[in-house]
């Protein structure tokens, strides 16, 4: 666990065992640009060319995890500040969505077709309790088993 920085010019490498880890001073980074509202075209900047990457090549080996999973039809209670983010930045074109009862500890019930991807897993479990998967099913059992996984860890704190 306990690695060793060393830094060299611009690369800066992290050793764990026998294994290094590159990371860029610029890393590449993916965005989702279906969620972006409004872009701004740098012109004055050049574009960076990265070296041996292909975008066609990363899809298809599945590293930029674009959507490549089975369309799912999940649906959502939402709280907090992911109410404003799923209402004004639709998780998928068709979404639909209406406010949860008085009542209710949610805000925003969200029904979307969207693809089952890591990407979505992630999105999910980083929500934390500001989202409640009510279906698929079998999405809310992983999503369930994993937040009790992490609940135990801070069991005796």
């Amino acid at each position: 666990m306990g690695g060793r920085l060393r830094e060299t010019g611009t690369q800066r490498c992290q050793e764990t065992g026998n294994q290094w880890a590159q990371d860029e001073d610029e890393p590449l980074r993916l965005y989702a640009l279906h969620r972006m509202v409004r872009a701004t075209a740098l012109v004055a900047t050049p574009a960076r060319l990265a070296a041996g990457f292909g975008l066609d090549q990363a899809i298809a080996e599945g590293r930029a995890d674009f959507g490549q999973g089975e369309l799912i039809d999940l649906e959502l209670r939402v709280q907090g500040y992911l109410t404003e983010v799923v209402r004004y930045c639709p998780l998928a074109a068709g979404q639909r969505q209406e406010d949860e009862p008085p009542e209710s500890d949610f805000e925003l019930r969200v029904w979307a077709r969207v693809p089952s991807t890591g990407q979505l897993l992630r999105w999910l479990l980083g929500a934390g309790d500001n989202v409640e998967v009510v279906g698929p099913a079998d999405l809310r059992r992983i999503v369930a088993a994993q937040a009790a996984k992490a609940a135990s860890i801070y069991r005796d704190s």
